[in-house]
């Protein structure tokens, strides 16, 4: 697919959005990942903006979304993502090795976690 040929940039925006705000990832951040500016990141969440192949790319493996769903795919509920569901969705989208990863800092904080509860509530 030659993207010149692609005409659907707000949906595409729209979905990289939705994506990126489901794995708890900060305009800035995103941008950091797939070696952009934030602000033609923001161009291209609005719609104003195309992109090339390459941009596609690294927002598809960047967000571990396959790139015909960035694309073409479904357009997300753009919605306020509970941690829960920020937690599922970036397990959902992990290979064993990154799962594995995942699981090694979740069991090294896990004995800290009262610590952190209990800081919160002296604070309020």
């Amino acid at each position: 697919m030659v993207v010149s040929d692609f005409n659907d940039w707000v949906g595409f925006g729209s979905r990289v959005k939705s994506n990126r705000k489901s794995i708890g990832l900060t305009l800035e951040k995103l941008a950091e990942m797939t070696d952009i500016t934030v602000n033609f990141l923001i161009s291209i969440e609005k719609g104003d903006k195309g992109c090339s192949l390459r941009t596609v790319h690294r927002l598809s493996k960047t967000l571990k979304v396959p790139v015909d769903t960035l694309l073409y795919g479904k357009k997300m509920e753009d919605k306020n993502y509970k941690n829960k569901e920020i937690l599922k969705s970036i397990i959902d989208r992990c290979d064993e090795k990154e799962l594995e990863a995942i699981k090694d800092v979740i069991v090294a904080m896990y004995p800290y976690l009262e610590d952190i509860n209990e800081k919160k509530q002296k604070n309020k």
